[in-house]
């Protein structure tokens, strides 16, 4: 009986609460539900092969198959799903899941073919449909900055990083002795650590590098670049180019002539 008085005395000095029976606290495992969708053709109802389905945020992608369905694992609570394929308008959807597996359909719109403007007699040419969505923001947004075929041309001898220096909203730093990073004009100080807003870059549609993080320019030359998209802060940001830790920064949005 005094040993256990002693005990907990003891137990009471250090701030301590003795408990019978009750197993060490564990954090729960996150959980998963299950979507399950099938994607069609706004045009004819078809079913899509080979459309992507990403979930954004998370890094995970999967592809429908020969009936144009899928199926992913996504989070609890609330989500983003990207759905894009070549020929097709990609179109972004915010999700919450409210049960254990979900079943939804959705339909991609058809790219028109764009004809590039001409000023003298000749022939067109008609622009790459996975370009058209480029053509579709450019001619829509109000606040972004876009550099088509044309604009490109008249800088083909220039390196992209000094192209981008003329571009409002934007601050072209060299890091060490190669790479050339951008970030939003206002960072105070000419010293590459103290700018902390370097711009989120995506490539044909996928993210290469985040916000916060430098990327080297030098990696992509005008000459093989066909269109490029700039948005200098978050409230510029399109849906699509949202991202983990969009809310500080914009993005290049940087689009590769076709192979």
């Amino acid at each position: 009986m005094q040993r256990r008085i002693l005990t907990l005395a003891a137990a009471l000095a250090f701030g301590v609460t003795p408990l019978r029976g009750q197993a060490p606290a564990q954090n729960p495992a996150p959980v998963t539900r299950v979507l399950k969708g099938r994607v069609i053709s706004e045009a004819n109802r078809t079913p899509l092969i080979g459309a992507e389905i990403v979930l954004m945020d998370y890094s995970r992608l999967t592809r429908t198959g020969l009936s144009g369905t899928f199926i992913l694992n996504v989070p609890e609570g609330p989500f983003r799903l990207q759905i894009r394929r070549i020929g097709y308008l990609s179109r972004a959807f915010r999700f919450r899941t409210r049960s254990d597996t979900m079943e939804v359909e959705f339909t991609l719109t058809p790219s028109a073919v764009v004809l590039d403007s001409i000023t003298v007699a000749g022939k067109a040419n008609t622009m790459s449909p996975r370009l058209a969505e480029f053509d579709r923001r450019r001619r829509i947004s109000a606040t972004g900055q876009f550099l088509g075929p044309d604009d490109l041309a008249k800088h083909q001898d220039e390196r992209l990083a000094d192209m981008l220096r003329t571009l409002r909203g934007l601050r072209v730093v060299p890091i060490g002795n190669t790479l050339a990073a951008v970030s939003m004009r206002g960072n105070s100080g000419m010293n590459s650590s103290n700018l902390n807003c370097y711009l989120a870059v995506w490539v044909d549609g996928i993210m290469v590098s985040s916000p916060g993080r430098p990327y080297d320019l030098e990696l992509h030359r005008i000459d093989r670049t066909a269109a490029i998209e700039v948005y200098t802060g978050p409230s510029e940001l399109p849906i699509e180019f949202e991202g983990p830790g969009s809310s500080g920064c914009g993005a290049i949005v940087i689009w590769t002539r076709d192979r």
